[in-house]
């Protein structure tokens, strides 16, 4: 290879590397930003669902206490207690379908459930006294809050029946949360709210693995064909029940697109500039070096070249004129 040609080509190489480098600086720079906006955004949007589904919570809860209140004070429901379990099944049906929705359970002082109404998730004999909330209502104090049993997830209100000083019954009024409830809390379709414990998912409205519940903080999944990212939180206070709230990537994404865009355009017109200001700056200083190599071979044959006369004030000036200097003063030597 010509060395000249190979010199060219090392400064185009070098200053396009140059621009490149600098450029892919700047989008390595920017991809750490978006990566830690995503982060970001979805800690935010945990937030945000964790007050959405608190604030839903409470609302169901205060709309359930109302009604157990008003029901455990019921003259007919007061007392129906000691009457059999298919008595105080209708009885029950028949106070859901006066209320607002939501379903009806009565247990015995010690919290074992003795009937229900028909939506009820918790059948007769089921012993609901592990709940430290039915166990607070067991003490003449009601309750409202998060009951879980098993897999079953229920906003509910506990209501003592107290005759004298004894509690005779109790009437837990209540809404199983459901994907429905999940759905209800986003702000926009395109959001996902997982409610899961340790043993996987209560209520959901995506389906997600197991792998992905396991994760503490920032979560990346793909659902179907989308990437989402999210964030999670405890839901109660003794952190065996928590949430998973989800978001597509591409809206936490969105506002640094653009920016993405230009960088792109930018780095195409920079890689064009590089190799146009490359190619010039190679013609610049290889062009100067062709003229001296070529003046040398023609001196070596005996043959005086032209002097330069150069005006240049660089190394290349200072070259053209000490070979000047040398061919004046061999062809002074010669004559």
């Amino acid at each position: 290879m010509n060395p000249l040609f190979s010199l060219r080509i090392r400064v185009l190489l070098s200053t396009t590397a140059l621009v490149v480098f600098a450029i892919g600086g700047v989008m390595v720079c920017l991809s750490l930003i978006v990566r830690s906006q995503i982060e970001a955004t979805a800690r935010s949007e945990a937030a945000r669902t964790s007050e959405a589904v608190v604030r839903s919570f409470r609302q169901i809860e205060d709309e359930r206490a109302t009604i157990a209140g008003l029901l455990a004070d019921r003259p007919g429901t007061n007392n129906v207690y000691q009457a059999d379990r298919k008595t105080i099944e209708d009885h029950l049906n028949e106070l859901v379908t006066k209320t607002d929705g939501g379903w009806l359970v009565m247990t015995d002082p010690d919290g074992i459930v003795k009937a229900r109404s028909t939506s009820a998730p918790f059948g007769p004999g089921v012993d609901l006294s592990t709940n430290p909330g039915v166990l607070q209502a067991a003490g003449r104090k009601p309750w409202k809050g998060i009951l879980k049993h098993y897999r079953v997830l229920a906003v509910v209100a506990v209501q003592p029946i107290v005759l004298g000083q004894f509690v005779q019954a109790m009437i837990i009024s209540g809404e199983t949360v459901t994907s429905r409830h999940l759905t209800s809390l986003n702000r926009v379709a395109e959001r996902n709210v997982v409610i899961y414990d340790s043993h996987g998912p209560l209520a959901s409205t995506a389906n997600v693995g197991g792998e992905v519940l396991n994760q503490v903080g920032f979560v990346r999944t793909t659902i179907g064909s989308q990437t989402w990212v999210g964030s999670t939180g405890e839901l109660t206070s003794d952190g065996d029940t928590r949430f998973l709230a989800l978001l597509p990537e591409s809206v936490a994404v969105a506002p640094f697109v653009p920016l993405q865009q230009g960088l792109i355009i930018l780095f195409c017109v920079g890689l064009a500039l590089s190799v146009a200001v490359g190619t010039g700056l190679a013609h610049h200083l290889a062009n100067p070096i062709y003229s001296l190599v070529s003046a040398a071979q023609e001196l070596r044959r005996g043959i005086y070249p032209a002097a330069f006369h150069s005006a240049r004030q660089d190394e290349i000036g200072i070259l053209q004129t000490a070979f000047d200097d040398m061919t004046s003063s061999l062809k002074t030597s010669h004559q």
